[in-house]
């Protein structure tokens, strides 16, 4: 019997130095840099808050609450809506900043590795290699949400 492989509709968000790996269904709405209305509050990679119909969302360079890179702004910078898809009534979104436009991808097990001894923190869950070349950062979507719920 064949083995089935199980594909798993997911985003790719470009950062500066890396690429971040969620599920489709988490990404709610891409913003262009013109279309940002932020309130600037520099803060541990908390950028700021952004007014997205009618909620107040925190936003936040991942580069910098994982690893501490401070983030460049440049014209391709955008902020993508992501749902928390958890049970959050108070922060049900944060708002992650990135470069370029992001891209849907499929991943399974036959088109993904875990990269072994990579060694994850609060915000990384792990490390990926896609179709043998595309590295990705699963991040800890839970803990970001949490992280920020604290700056607003």
């Amino acid at each position: 019997m064949a083995e089935e492989k199980q594909n798993i509709d997911c985003i790719l968000l470009p950062q500066f130095n890396l690429n971040l790996l969620l599920p489709r269904a988490s990404i709610v709405q891409v913003i262009e840099s013109e279309q940002l209305d932020i309130v600037v509050d520099l803060q541990g990679g908390m950028l700021g808050k952004l007014q997205w119909h009618g909620w107040t969302v925190p936003l936040l360079s991942f580069e910098s609450v994982a690893n501490g890179t401070i983030p460049k702004f440049n014209r391709e910078t955008k902020s993508a809506i992501v749902h928390s898809l958890m049970d959050d009534a108070v922060t049900p979104f944060i708002a992650l900043t990135l470069q370029g436009s992001p891209q849907a991808i499929e991943i399974n097990s036959k088109n993904t590795k875990m990269v072994t001894g990579f060694v994850p923190n609060d915000f990384i869950k792990s490390k990926v290699i896609i179709n043998a070349e595309l590295e990705a950062y699963i991040p800890e979507l839970p803990v970001l949400v949490t992280y920020a719920v604290q700056f607003l």
